[in-house]
């Protein structure tokens, strides 16, 4: 090996190295900033998958529900009134008449068993304007209608 090809060895092979070693050196580093620092996260280098979105459970259709509304008040209109107000929410198949007496201090709300999962959602759609409560009974699932409201004192 010439002289040249020697000095140019010598010199340019701790260069060589330094130069490697300084780039593994700020690697490492930024490496461990970002190992503890929690905002910074590469997430395709992340193997955790991204959670899913949450889920709502979905209200039932208002309008499947076959509604009876009776005047629990004894004042004229009041079960037509309630109707008025389910219907603006999306309840279509809705029936009024009276109850079998006038003494209803609150609105009460009965379904059959196997739409008890619209019991909520009428007394909550209903709790704006009156004081509604479950009613005591459930309804046969014989009854005509999937739920009865007996309509009681307004707000």
């Amino acid at each position: 090996m010439s002289k040249r090809m020697s000095t140019i060895f010598w010199v340019g092979f701790p260069v060589f190295l330094i130069t490697i070693a300084t780039a593994g050196g700020i690697a490492i580093y930024r490496y461990g900033e970002n190992a503890n620092n929690p905002e910074i996260v590469d997430v395709a280098a992340s193997p955790v998958p991204p959670s899913p979105e949450p889920t709502t459970a979905s209200e039932p259709d208002r309008a499947e529900l076959k509604v009876q509304v009776l005047n629990g008040r004894g004042i004229p209109g009041a079960a037509n009134e309630a109707k008025k107000v389910l219907e603006d929410l999306g309840y279509k198949d809705i029936a009024t008449g009276n109850a079998s007496s006038y003494d209803f201090n609150n609105t009460e709300v009965a379904t059959t068993k196997d739409k008890a999962d619209y019991l909520e959602l009428l007394i909550k759609d209903l709790s704006d304007t009156y004081q509604a409560t479950s009613s005591t009974q459930q309804l046969e699932d014989t009854n005509d209608f999937d739920a009865v409201v007996i309509v009681g004192e307004s707000r």
